[in-house]
């Protein structure tokens, strides 16, 4: 099993001692990776963009969390499956979750306090694509401070052009499944399966 975009590897950790599940985990980010390798000693992560699977076949692609949305809108996703399917074998299976972000115009502000530290996230939506940006912000002399900030760019692709690019890509058997809502996103959970030779 292949974990694309595993960050520091939270659900491989699951998969693995919950689960018994082998997996390897791939990300882009080399201090996401040695984190990962801190926090989880005896994961097998390593360094790899999500568009190009290692070599090998594999019974199980995974891409949780937002690691689909990661990609730049200018991406050729679709071309992206097709080689993700060229990484499984005959009967080989992908799970792909993402979150949409609610439509147009809306700022959802997200605030998350840990002691000193405040973590504030906002998530703007434009058109198909949304930004992400988190700030932590530390308690000061003269009031909160800026310590840190990262902005990203999401891709957003609703349920219906993710189903139509894996089809595209020869996947079959695509079934989406049960995700969760809230008042500022809905998470979906694409299942499909290689059923035709490389």
């Amino acid at each position: 099993m292949l974990d694309l975009g595993c960050g520091v590897g939270e659900h491989i950790a699951i998969l693995q001692d919950e689960h018994s599940f082998q997996v390897t985990g791939m990300d882009k980010d080399p201090g996401v990776i040695a984190e990962g390798k801190k926090r989880h000693p005896g994961l097998d992560l390593i360094l790899g963009d999500l568009s190009r699977p290692p070599e090998g076949l594999w019974e199980v692609l995974l891409c949780l969390g937002n690691s689909l949305s990661s990609l730049s809108s200018g991406s050729d996703w679709k071309h992206i499956f097709s080689k993700w399917r060229a990484s499984t074998g005959l009967g080989g299976r992908c799970r792909i979750q993402w979150m949409v972000p609610a439509r147009l115009p809306v700022e959802h502000r997200m605030v998350k306090s840990q002691g000193i530290k405040t973590l504030v996230t906002i998530l703007k939506r434009e058109g198909e694509t949304c930004q992400l940006t988190s700030s932590v912000y530390a308690e000061g002399i003269q009031g909160p401070e800026l310590e840190e900030e990262h902005v990203e760019e999401l891709l957003c692709l609703e349920p219906e052009q993710v189903i139509d690019g894996l089809f595209e890509a020869g996947w079959r058997e695509i079934r989406q499944l049960p995700g969760e809502q809230t008042n500022y996103a809905k998470t979906y959970i694409i299942e499909a399966t290689n059923r035709r030779a490389t």
